[in-house]
């Protein structure tokens, strides 16, 4: 059932980033309102109508972002897994606490303040902006 849905929600997110889908909404919505000589009536359809699309929407869309981010971070996870001199300890950190990953920022920057070599300037900056954006993820967190 899942893989199911996982196909249906991929499919409609395809087709809703169509410019086309925006265009057939246009014309139906501003089509129906000339047949409906713009009527409160027509508000009223065309508002509920549109506030449970959006909500249905919402679903899809989250299950192939969902979808994305997983198979974003496993390809990841491999590429640190095959570098020589990654660490090890920055696979799945989307998964570790906030707590942790801010150890984890605080120790690369402290690390690259003390090496001293200007050349790995950008490989700090990318390092904690990956731990930034894997802390953005940490379920539950509240900025």
């Amino acid at each position: 059932m899942d893989k199911l849905f996982q196909k249906f929600a991929a499919s409609v997110s395809r087709m809703l980033g169509s410019v086309w889908t925006l265009i057939v909404v246009l014309v139906v919505i501003v089509g129906s309102g000339v047949i409906l000589r713009f009527s409160e009536e027509w508000e009223k359809h065309v508002g509920f109508t549109i506030t449970i699309a959006t909500f249905l929407i919402l679903f899809f869309l989250q299950k192939s972002q969902n979808v994305g981010d997983k198979a974003t971070h496993a390809k990841l996870d491999e590429l640190i897994r095959a570098v020589s001199g990654a660490r090890n300890e920055f696979t799945s950190v989307e998964d570790k606490h906030e707590a942790e990953i801010d150890r984890m920022k605080l120790a690369i920057a402290e690390e690259c303040e003390s090496d001293g070599d200007p050349t790995n300037d950008e490989e700090c900056e990318e390092e904690i902006e990956a731990l930034d954006e894997a802390q953005e993820k940490v379920p539950g967190k509240n900025k």
